[in-house]
């Protein structure tokens, strides 16, 4: 049987999508190797990147989502990309400055939220979004 795929939006300010995302590989998003040094750098999404990630939301029942993270300072085509989204993730700092992306997505589009994201939290995350896929039956 074919792994069903839910897009799933990716949206917020600056402040931890990518390393979200990089990590559930379980590799360090932002230290690279060169030359033997080990350099740590912050990066920023241009437009959106598009990520694939599976998951099981019952032991019988693999998801994959396909992320795609779009840019908060380099938007590209913006709210253009929420088209066909099943599922948002949206982050938030401690300033109001997310609400710009709820507009992007429909009312009744079902949304994770992650306040003041640290690379701790991953499980947490991806329990709630297995909740909300269960819940919302989008796996069907």
């Amino acid at each position: 049987m074919q792994t069903k795929e839910l897009k799933t939006m990716v949206l917020g300010p600056r402040c931890g999508k990518s390393t979200f995302i990089k990590s559930l590989s379980g590799t360090d998003p932002n230290t690279f190797t060169i030359n033997g040094n080990i350099i740590t750098i912050s990066t920023t999404t241009l437009g959106t990147d598009v990520t694939p990630h599976d998951i099981y939301v019952n032991p019988t029942t693999k998801i994959r989502l396909n992320f795609w993270e779009v840019g908060s300072e380099f938007q590209g085509m913006g709210k253009g990309y929420c088209t066909d989204a099943k599922l948002a993730i949206i982050f938030k700092d401690d300033t109001n400055n997310h609400l710009e992306y709820e507009d992007w997505i429909p009312r009744d589009l079902p949304r994770v939220y992650v306040k003041n994201y640290h690379i701790t939290y991953n499980q947490n995350i991806i329990d709630r979004i297995c909740g909300e896929i269960c819940l919302k039956e989008l796996h069907l």
